[in-house]
């Protein structure tokens, strides 16, 4: 700054050398102004730290009357437990001493006398009670057994307290195929399926009656198996169709192995007036056709009281010798007995193990109040040809009815 009044003093203000000092000495002067400011933010922080540590060591201060009292406090207890500790060790002494010093209270009145054996457990009533546990178990066991089983094992029981007469009994196979019925085959459940043929055969004693019923009382008693087999057995001699009328919950095509087309829903709803395009011809090369449902339909109950079906029936007549309806179990929906009027006779289904008791009293309501035409009981899963009742000396597990996907 004296350099520049004294260069002043003889050279112009706006002279070059002036301007320099002038910008010298605005940069000089900001240096200044920036390191004033970094001391004085230096000395700030610094008065602010010691502040910190004096609130820090104020509240330490003011904090020790209460550790004081929390001491006194821990001493207190400490005492207090110290002198408990003594007094409890005193007590102990004095009662040692005093049952050391004390004499016994009891004293022998009498020697005793043996008896020869022990008086308590006796063997004799162990052994007994054992014995009659041992005959009142399996009793008592078999009785509850029989009592909580809600489901049909006996054939006898089954032929007993049915007023339906008892067309043929089904032996077990063990098997995933359903196809049981070939051209050439003799094995003892073809041999039975025969039967049921030549039964039902003498029962539609007329020609014009040629329409059977398959139904059961609830899902998996076999009903779809023994239709599509009764078929394949009419089918060896006869033209036949099997016609899926359990449209809530088909499973022909499954069976079959066909593809989901069209089928009786179609023709009962008017999408399709011709039925010969809705039938699947000559199944595995056989002369059985098959009329499956199609797609499930949300009013089937309805669409199966329409004329339609009576119509579509009465075709069928003409053109086939044998028609095997697969229908719905009549134990859960009321399909089947509406059904029942287009049909000449009546399969009702009950199978081993699976069956409810109740199904042998709702084929006899269904018998006595006339529901389903000319029924009558096939018995599935009853007979084990390992006994050699029929005179064979194959054995076979039936596992598959009703919703063929069903293992024991």
């Amino acid at each position: 700054v004296s350099e520049r009044e004294r260069m002043l003093t003889h050279a112009d203000p706006e002279t070059p050398i002036i301007v320099r000092m002038n910008e010298r000495l605005s940069i000089l002067k900001d240096q200044v102004y920036n390191a004033l400011q970094s001391l004085k933010q230096t000395w700030t922080n610094l008065q602010d730290e010691y502040e910190q540590l004096s609130y820090t060591y104020d509240s330490q201060i003011q904090d020790v009357p209460r550790r004081e009292r929390e001491l006194t406090e821990i001493v207190r207890q400490q005492l207090i437990k110290s002198n408990l500790y003594v007094d409890l060790l005193k007590r102990k002494e004095e009662i040692s001493l005093t049952l050391a010093v004390t004499a016994p209270s009891a004293k022998v009145l009498e020697s005793p006398l043996a008896s020869g054996g022990p008086i308590s457990p006796r063997r004799t009533s162990i052994y007994m009670m054992c014995f009659l546990l041992g005959i009142l178990f399996p009793f008592l066991f078999i009785g509850l057994r029989e009592l909580l089983n809600y489901k049909i094992t006996k054939e006898d029981e089954v032929r007993r307290f049915s007023d339906v007469p008892i067309i043929v009994s089904l032996p077990q196979v063990k098997t995933k195929d359903p196809i049981m019925v070939t051209p050439n085959a003799t094995t003892p459940i073809v041999e039975r399926f025969r039967l049921l043929r030549t039964n039902m055969q003498f029962i539609l004693d007329d020609p014009e009656k040629k329409v059977v019923l398959v139904t059961s009382t609830i899902s998996g008693e076999g009903k779809t198996f023994v239709s599509l087999n009764l078929a394949l057995t009419f089918a060896l001699k006869y033209k036949t169709i099997l016609v899926g009328l359990d449209i809530r919950r088909p499973k022909l095509n499954t069976y079959f192995n066909l593809p989901k087309k069209a089928g009786i829903i179609s023709y009962l709803t008017g999408d399709e007036t011709n039925v010969e395009k809705l039938i699947v011809k000559n199944i595995n090369g056989s002369k059985l056709d098959v009329l499956t449902s199609g797609v499930i339909p949300p009013n089937p109950n309805e669409l199966l009281m329409e004329k339609t079906l009576d119509n579509l029936f009465a075709t069928l007549r003409n053109m086939y010798d044998y028609i095997i309806i697969d229908t719905s179990p009549a134990g859960s929906v009321s399909d089947a007995f509406i059904v029942s009027r287009v049909a000449d006779a009546s399969l009702f289904l009950v199978r081993n193990k699976i069956s409810p008791k109740s199904a042998v009293s709702l084929a006899n309501n269904i018998y006595d109040e006339n529901r389903l035409n000319n029924i009558n009981l096939v018995l599935n899963g009853f007979n084990d040809f390992k006994s050699g009742r029929y005179g064979y000396g194959y054995g076979y597990g039936y596992g598959y009815g009703y919703g063929y996907n069903i293992e024991k």
